[in-house]
């Protein structure tokens, strides 16, 4: 979420897929989120500098992108029953975190 509005992970999956296109309030979201400008989302083309206090990071790995690409081939049930378990894995995390 930013500034009120959000993007669903089902929303970018349907943008990475190529199954729509972000709207232009989406990508200047995106755009902030990644100290980025809209123009290079859109585009690939940047027209000014990259904010400098971003860290860059390297993108998805191969592994990242082939889990991504199995997920995508499961039924809706099955992707719901995978975030659950994602989730309560973290909560798990988190509260060990915690306890330090």
């Amino acid at each position: 979420r930013a500034d009120g509005a959000a993007v669903t992970p089902y929303a970018a999956r349907k943008w990475l897929k190529g199954d729509s296109i972000p709207t232009q309030e989406k990508v200047h979201i995106l755009a902030r989120w990644l100290g980025v400008s809209a123009s290079w989302l859109r585009f690939g083309e940047e027209k000014e500098n990259l904010r400098s206090d971003v860290t860059i990071v390297a993108g998805p790995s191969t592994a990242d992108i082939n889990l991504l690409r199995d997920f995508n081939l499961l039924s809706d049930d099955e992707r719901r029953l995978v975030l659950d378990f994602v989730k309560l894995l973290g909560e798990r995390h988190r509260l060990k975190e915690n306890e330090t």
